[in-house]
């Protein structure tokens, strides 16, 4: 993904019904969980399981789909778990079962239980003409967006007919509690390009109250002090070797995509994009020069100069703002063109 001089780049943003904007936060989660670098991921799986995994660990990313069949109507259903994910290390192996929600519902437990369910028929179990052993992973939810009363644990309570009941327990990392310190003194680093994600309720709150003028500006400078002090924690966690250069355009990506969903989601007025731009070029482009890569701009920025072609800015602006030369802006407003985006 670094500096491609290509005009693709990569989107987390989709248009539904030809008309509004739905962000595939699914796809961003899962991003962040296979980073090439492994120490970001183990790190967290050893902060929210209390597991003691080395980096030597070896890590694996098992299949999510499962098919469920209905033999009356001759039809496969499919669906698909978040993640599931296999820690080895040493003579010892970890199944864990991890949910990204956006927002709490009622069902969220059965689900996962379910999806747990399919995964622990599919690993090795132990059988006999008596006995069927199941060995379920260990499942973890993460909660993005505040909602009153939701506990740290879930359970889900199996009555066995004339036996005793089985409880499925279940835990919640409330990301609504997490600010950058936290989520640094705690290894959950790896989560950083989310905070921009917590404002997204309050901006929720604010149009469906039809609200605008300074308190929506207000909320712009949060918006701005938020992806700036995101930055700064990527890059001191860079600076630290938690994560390397490759992880940390990855999570300049995210953070560029949820700016822009906001941005674009709530009419939020501005220069914003050209000001994020700006200090994306300030704190990344001399980590590539003292790496010796060759400089370029990165994907993210390329997202920025798409959204202002279609706001209708110069190519002089973009330029200006984004760094990216004229040829490179012409073929990002060819490609516009020609789905018809303009």
């Amino acid at each position: 993904m670094l500096y491609s001089q290509t005009p693709d780049f990569m989107s987390f943003v989709k248009e539904k019904d030809n008309s509004k904007e739905y962000l595939q936060m699914d796809e961003i989660m899962k991003k962040l969980f296979t980073l090439s670098n492994k120490i970001p991921i183990i790190d967290f799986l050893n902060a929210i399981y209390g597991d003691d995994l080395s980096y030597d660990a070896k890590i694996t990313y098992n299949n999510t789909e499962i098919v469920n069949s209905n033999i009356f109507l001759a039809q496969f259903k499919t669906f698909r778990a978040d993640m599931f994910i296999t820690a080895i290390y040493k003579d010892k192996t970890f199944e864990y079962a991890i949910e990204f929600q956006t927002a709490f519902d009622k069902d969220i437990a059965i689900r996962i239980f379910r999806y747990s369910f399919e995964r622990a028929i599919r690993l090795d179990y132990y059988r006999n003409k008596n006995l069927v052993r199941l060995q379920f992973p260990e499942p973890y939810i993460i909660l993005l967006e505040e909602e009153r009363n939701v506990s740290d644990e879930l359970t889900l309570e199996l009555l066995i007919p004339k036996g005793q009941a089985v409880r499925f327990n279940v835990k919640i990392l409330k990301y609504w509690n997490y600010n950058l310190d936290k989520l640094y003194r705690e290894n959950k680093y790896l989560l950083y390009p989310l905070q921009v994600f917590k404002l997204r309720k309050e901006m929720e709150s604010l149009r469906a109250k039809g609200i605008e003028g300074t308190v929506m500006e207000k909320l712009k400078e949060k918006l701005k002090y938020t992806i700036e002090e995101t930055l700064k924690a990527i890059d001191k966690a860079y600076e630290d070797g938690k994560i390397e250069l490759t992880d940390y355009d990855e999570m300049i990506t995210i953070l560029i995509n949820l700016n822009s969903y906001l941005l674009r989601s709530y009419k939020i007025k501005g220069e914003i994009e050209e000001e994020v731009a700006r200090m994306i070029k300030t704190f990344y482009d001399p980590k590539v020069e003292e790496r010796g890569i060759e400089k370029g701009i990165e994907q993210g920025i390329k997202l920025i100069a798409t959204n202002m072609i279609k706001d209708g800015e110069s190519n002089e602006k973009i330029n200006r703002y984004t760094g990216l030369d004229e040829k490179v802006i012409m073929e990002l407003r060819k490609l516009i063109e020609g789905k018809g985006e303009h």
